[in-house]
């Protein structure tokens, strides 16, 4: 049980975070949260499942892509190391 509330709440903060890109004003987040929230036992498994993958694979590549972005301006940058 704890682990399906864990991610029923990561889900939900990550629809959020998605709104927000979307335009959705910052007021209105908990709001859609808690609307999110009460909709989720309505939603079937499988397509809940759906939305976890996909929001697990934004996730992902997100990472990969700030690990390449830091590693690239890492290099562009004079090194301060004394040889």
């Amino acid at each position: 049980m704890v682990i399906e509330a864990a991610t029923i709440i990561a889900v939900i903060v990550g629809l959020c975070q998605i709104a927000k890109e979307l335009g959705v004003p910052s007021k209105y987040i908990p709001l859609l949260a808690v609307v999110l929230g009460v909709l989720v036992p309505f939603v079937p498994s499988q397509i809940f499942e759906y939305i976890i993958y996909g929001l697990s694979a934004t996730g992902l590549f997100r990472v990969g892509k700030t690990m390449v972005e830091a590693t690239t301006s890492a290099d562009s940058k004079p090194s301060t190391e004394i040889p």
